[in-house]
């Protein structure tokens, strides 16, 4: 169950109505440096700056920035959401032209407003976690309209990523230096010693069976 602030529970126990805005965050990477650049968008019609974790400067949309309903499950899932965002935006061509998105983390947080007073009740509530998985810039026709959707993955996808470093050496030796896969990448041409003989792999015919006693043509000496 989501934890509300007591002053928003309140706001909404009144039903005398809510006005809300949505705010996106964006981290995608500078193609050049490979540093991580955070963006934010509003919904609303100025530039608002927030206390989430720490101070974020959310830049104004007008408007352009939608939302489809955010869908909450309980399991494993790995959600899709999509986000709707202007193309002409000077922020919106940085984010997702002059930098890279793709599997940047992004966040989606929605401020309940009073309409009474206009002023926000309660903290940002988060709405969606996880990273951009896609982020099409569609070119319309002449006199059409440019628009961005964002395809956003939850946080659950993270959960199904495979451990391929375990399988390293550098990996390994971080545990107490252990070297059991120094020869991971060449374990085929190492020569293997067995008692006192050592066996090559050899390089012709290697399927050749060893006779008895060994034999230097297949390997052994």
């Amino acid at each position: 169950m989501r934890d509300l602030d007591p002053a928003l529970l309140t706001l909404l126990r009144a039903r005398t109505g809510v006005q809300s805005i949505l705010l996106l965050w964006l981290v995608s990477k500078d193609r050049t440096t490979g540093a991580d650049v955070a963006q934010g968008f509003v919904s609303g019609d100025e530039d608002l700056t927030v206390t989430i974790g720490t101070s974020r400067t959310y830049a104004a949309t007008r408007g352009a920035l939608t939302s489809d309903a955010v869908v909450a499950e309980t399991g494993m899932t790995v959600r899709m959401h999509t986000v709707h965002l202007s193309g002409v935006a000077a922020e919106t061509d940085t984010a997702l032209r002059v930098n890279d998105p793709r599997l940047g983390a992004a966040e989606l947080h929605r401020i309940v407003i009073d309409p009474a007073t206009g002023a926000a009740v309660g903290p940002p509530v988060l709405l969606f976690r996880g990273v951009v998985d896609a982020a099409p810039i569609r070119t319309p026709e002449k006199g059409g309209r440019v628009s961005v959707t964002l395809t956003l993955a939850a946080a659950t996808r993270d959960m199904t990523r495979a451990l391929s470093l375990k399988w390293s050496d550098a990996s390994q030796q971080l545990r107490s230096g252990d070297r059991f896969l120094r020869y991971v990448d060449t374990s085929g041409p190492v020569g293997v010693w067995w008692g006192a003989r050592r066996y090559d792999v050899p390089t012709t015919n290697p399927g050749t069976p060893v006779p008895p006693g060994g034999g230097r043509e297949n390997g052994w000496r």
